[in-house]
C-alpha cells in the first residue's frame, strides 16, 4: 500500500488509485523498481544489505521512486 501511495500517478484523497500504470505494475510485481526481498531465504542481515547495495546505484526505470520491501523481516539474524 505504501509503495503504491508513493508512486501512484492519480492519488484519490491520499490513497492509491490501483488503476494507473504504476499501481498496476506494483500489484503485478512486474517493475524493476519494486523489489521484494524474502528474508526467510536471505536470513543474514549482511545478505540483505549486500543485495540492496548492489541495486541502489541504479535509478528507478519506471516508477517515481524505487521501493525495497523486506518480507518476513522477523526471520533475519545477525
Amino acid at each position: 500500500m505504501l509503495a503504491k501511495a508513493i508512486n501512484c500517478l492519480d492519488l484519490e484523497d491520499g490513497n492509491p488509485c490501483n488503476v494507473c500504470d504504476n499501481c498496476q505494475a506494483i500489484n503485478a510485481q512486474s517493475t524493476l523498481d519494486y523489489i521484494e526481498i524474502d528474508a526467510a531465504s536471505h536470513t543474514g542481515v549482511e545478505n540483505i544489505r549486500e543485495e540492496i547495495l548492489n541495486k541502489v546505484p541504479y535509478p528507478p526505470t519506471h516508477l517515481k521512486k524505487k521501493i525495497y520491501v523486506i518480507d518476513e523481516v522477523h526471520m533475519l539474524s545477525k
